[in-house]
Parts: C-alpha cells; structure tokens; sequence
C-alpha cells in the first residue's frame, strides 16, 4: 500500500467519523433504533464514502482556498445519505 493510499484512507475514516457524529445529531432517534435501521443506516454511509471522497479530492484540486468546505461537503454527505435511509427504514 503505497503512501497516497493510506493517506485517503486515513481520511475516509475521518470523514465517516465526522458524518456519524453529524447522522446522530440530525437523527437523536438513532439512540432508541433497531439494529436493523441502525445497519440501514451504516450501510448507507459505507456506499457513498467513496464517492464523496472522490469528489472532495476533486474539489480540493480544483479550489484549494475551499478545501474546507469541500470537506464539510463530504460529510454532510456522507451524514444526509444514512439519515435518509435511516427514516426510510423506520417506516
């Protein structure tokens, strides 16, 4: 595993850790869910990791001066993505 490629896993970690932060304040409902809605929600998360990944890495080559926003991006992403299939899965 070359540098480049510990260094972008190292960071989809890090924003999936912020996104699960950001999922349980969007949906407090989270503490009393079923594991089922809780894997719905993960699974969610895990699918669209690497593309917001990608396109934050695009955003940063393309604006580095936005470099932080392109992060914020990703996480509400990544956030957004497992509280709608969250709710989804409790109905």
């Amino acid at each position: 595993m070359d540098h480049d490629t510990t260094d972008i896993e190292a960071l989809g970690r890090k924003i999936a850790e912020s996104a699960m932060r950001t999922f349980a304040k969007l949906c407090p409902e989270a503490c009393q869910a079923s594991d089922h809605q809780l894997e719905v929600a993960l699974h969610a998360l895990r699918a669209e990791t690497d593309p917001a990944v990608d396109e934050m890495i695009q955003d940063m080559k393309d604006a580095p001066h936005m470099a932080n926003y392109a992060y914020a991006n990703a996480v509400m992403r990544l956030a957004q993505a497992g509280a709608k299939a969250f709710r989804a899965a409790a109905h």
